[in-house]
């Protein structure tokens, strides 16, 4: 896993990531309402449903500003909507 950060448009890249690794670390950043890019990632999260928005698209990533707890029994990783 790589992973480099952006200060000016804060955003962080993760490449080659399993989210069930980084997930408190991503929600860290998220929480200082910077954004998360990730390239070749595993979804695997245990605790959080990441969130972003298909305006937020980048080539080849997929891209996410916010999260939620996961529900019990709840097997979504990833919600990428306009609803947010």
């Amino acid at each position: 896993m790589q992973k480099s950060i952006d200060i000016k448009n804060r955003i962080v890249d993760y490449y080659d990531a399993d989210t069930g690794q980084v997930e408190d670390e991503v929600v860290a950043y998220l929480d200082k309402k910077m954004k998360v890019r990730f390239h070749s990632a595993s979804f695997n999260n245990s605790k959080y449903v990441f969130m972003g928005n298909p305006k937020d698209k980048a080539p080849n990533s997929i891209t996410i500003s916010s999260y939620r707890d996961k529900k019990p029994g709840e097997k979504v990783s990833i919600d990428i909507s306009t609803n947010y």
